[in-house]
């Protein structure tokens, strides 16, 4: 939040929920914050007001803002129910899995992560070489 964005909310560009119509809800486990914004942008699309969010310069406003404002807009989403389980972000099991890129330098590397899992320290020199590995 800047200057020119509260100016722009006092000129009434950017509409902001007023604080006698804010509703509380609660969400024990919220979204990510695009997901948020996607909702968020969706409502205020309907509503035919501009919030300046721009997703493309990544000024995403914070969590607990846009929860509010969600739950002021609709206050029965789906993001407010207790069975609600936000989308799980993919991870990588293992460090094997990850591809490495077709340097030289990595050639070899394959063999030195296969197995091992992420978090735990190398147990082996990354500097030899992958004949000295197989001695």
């Amino acid at each position: 939040m800047n200057k020119a964005y509260l100016q722009n909310v006092l000129r009434k560009k950017f509409w902001v929920p007023h604080q006698n119509d804010v509703r509380i809800r609660n969400c024990p486990k919220p979204p990510p914050a695009l997901v948020l914004v996607e909702k968020l942008l969706r409502q205020t699309d309907r509503m035919n007001v501009e919030t300046g969010i721009v997703v493309a310069k990544r000024n995403l406003p914070n969590v607990e803002w846009m929860l509010l404002v969600l739950a002021t807009l609709t206050p029965n989403d789906e993001i407010f129910g207790k069975s609600y389980m936000p989308p799980q972000k993919v991870r990588k099991d293992s460090i094997a899995e990850a591809a490495l890129p077709d340097d030289p330098v990595f050639a070899g590397l394959d063999d030195v992560f296969a197995g091992r899992k992420r978090g735990k320290k190398a147990a082996v020199n990354l500097f030899q070489t992958r004949d000295e590995l197989l001695e």
